[in-house]
């Protein structure tokens, strides 16, 4: 699992539209924190991983160059409604 983790200039509701290109990665999840919690803890802002190919594309090499938008409607609407300071994404390469 390769993650990036983004500090923002101030907590935001979030109104957030991530653009994935997959390049090989299987699945992704989108998280969210406040830096004011001791200790950070992330909140599954995605609603779920969300699958950005196919176990047999991933086994066959297939779909590797693709692109999501991530935005509202992939978002779990409880946690889009709060404020945020932090973005994570996590991506998982292939699908073993």
């Amino acid at each position: 699992m390769l993650h990036a983790t983004y500090a923002l200039r101030g907590p935001i509701v979030t109104r957030l539209k991530v653009v994935i290109g997959n390049y090989g990665s299987g699945m992704v999840e989108v998280k969210v924190a406040r830096s004011t919690a001791v200790p950070v803890v992330y909140t599954d802002l995605s609603a779920g991983t969300i699958r950005l190919m196919s176990k047999e594309d991933a086994m066959l090499g297939k779909n590797q160059q693709g692109v999501m938008l991530i935005q509202q409607g992939k978002l779990d609407v409880a946690a889009s409604k709060q404020k945020w300071d932090r973005v994570k994404i996590e991506v998982w390469v292939g699908l073993a």
